[in-house]
């Protein structure tokens, strides 16, 4: 009986503590992010890895232009959204609505990728526009 409660409690701290396969490291990304020149006040970044499907996105928050993530290292798509209140759409008690006014071309069929170098001395800065710039 000694024994078999003693590995029920190895294989329960087993489980708790964790002996299966562990995350992949994550690194340092940090830049900026404007639109149409003027820093993003309030928003969110996410990076999605490209190359392995299976890790989890990583994401983090945009607050005066500025961001610092941990992210998967490899080829990664990058998602921006940022919202502001539209004062021509009102909610129930009369307070303005938030409208996203980033393009989709940065976020739902974003066009930025970046390749996060296995190190914590990733930058990318993002200049983001209303309209994509034909070559």
């Amino acid at each position: 009986m000694n024994k078999l409660f003693w590995l029920i409690a190895f294989a329960a701290a087993m489980t708790l503590f964790g002996c299966g396969p562990s995350r992949p490291p994550t690194y340092t990304v940090s830049g900026t992010v404007t639109f149409e020149g003027t820093p993003v006040a309030d928003g969110d970044i996410l990076f999605e890895s490209e190359e392995n499907p299976a890790l989890r996105a990583e994401g983090g928050k945009i607050t005066a232009g500025k961001y610092s993530v941990k992210v998967n290292p490899g080829k990664n798509k990058i998602s921006i959204r940022a919202s502001k209140p539209n004062p021509d759409k009102k909610g129930m008690m009369g307070e303005p609505i938030p409208e996203d006014y980033i393009p989709e071309h940065y976020n739902n069929a974003s066009i930025l990728h970046e390749t996060i170098a296995p190190n914590n001395e990733n930058r990318f800065d993002f200049a983001l526009k209303e309209k994509l710039e034909k070559k």
